[in-house]
């Protein structure tokens, strides 16, 4: 579960969740958080993007379920600049490729 808030309008807090929810498609967030030139930034968006583009192009299947990949980048003013991080929390497992 995700939620966006920020110091003038903070996010309320998740409710909480008592039972194990049923998933065919597990949530998946690998996050990163590194110092970028503006071109650097782009092209990384660009990239990521194309994945879903490709995937796209792929068309819809008779089978499966309807599910939602997204890309989300953005600036983080509280990140301190000369930190590097990386977060992952997946049903993939811990092992994200280098």
């Amino acid at each position: 579960m995700c939620s966006f808030g920020s110091e003038e309008h903070p996010a309320e807090p998740p409710e909480v969740i008592t039972e194990q929810l049923c998933a065919p498609f597990p949530a998946h967030l690998d996050r990163l958080t590194l110092r970028l030139t503006p071109d650097r930034y782009a092209q990384l968006a660009r990239d990521l993007s194309d994945l879903l583009t490709r995937a796209y192009a792929e068309g819809p299947s008779e089978k499966g379920k309807p599910c939602t990949l997204a890309v989300l980048a953005f600036t983080d003013p509280g990140a301190d600049p000369g930190s590097l991080s990386r977060n992952l929390n997946s049903f993939l497992g811990l092992n994200p490729a280098p």
